[in-house]
């Protein structure tokens, strides 16, 4: 390994993980909305369908060229609307009210995607069931800590060996 690497053991990770560069548009696109109008150089668009678009995913147009990213979404459940941040050189002046705008098949989650999810069912004791969860007065002491630590020792504690007794100051001869 050269100087100056990042690689290795502890020499932290390499690359920027979990950002990609853009790879051009997608094979297929599907419709997302319609024009509605601009507000402050941002396209105002209304869904047209179920599906909820993801917040920073990139948005076309017919021929699948890049119009924007989807910047917010706001409004009902049933009849939301969304906001489109332009690229560099597109005008939202420069759509008529009622074009369609697409984005990829995969920028999209279904509503119940974002809604609370349910809590766990109770049991006749009332205790929340799930699984692989120590639940009770000794969930600490059953679960066990790191290294096995035992109640009232903090995580990560190393254990010493008990001494059985203390000699104090009993004389060898």
């Amino acid at each position: 390994m050269r100087r100056g690497d990042r690689g290795g053991f502890r020499g932290g990770f390499r690359g920027r993980r979990g950002w990609q560069e853009s790879t051009g548009p997608p094979k297929e696109v599907v419709e997302l909305g319609e024009f509605t109008h601009a507000c402050e150089g941002f396209m105002i668009c209304k869904a047209l369908g179920q599906d909820v678009p993801l917040i920073n995913r990139h948005v076309f147009n017919k021929d699948k060229n890049k119009i924007g990213i989807v910047d917010e979404i706001f409004g009902p459940i049933n009849s939301y609307g969304f906001a489109v941040k332009l690229e560099e050189g597109v005008k939202a002046e420069s759509f008529k009210p009622g074009c369609k705008v697409y984005t990829d098949p995969y920028s999209l989650r279904p509503v119940s995607f974002f809604l609370p999810k349910p809590k766990a069912s109770k049991d006749a004791n009332g205790q929340r069931k799930g699984p692989g969860i120590a639940r009770g007065p000794n969930a600490i002491a059953k679960r066990g800590n790191f290294r096995g630590a035992a109640r009232g020792l903090p995580r990560g504690a190393f254990r010493t060996r008990p001494r059985s007794f203390s000699r104090g100051n009993v004389r060898r001869e």
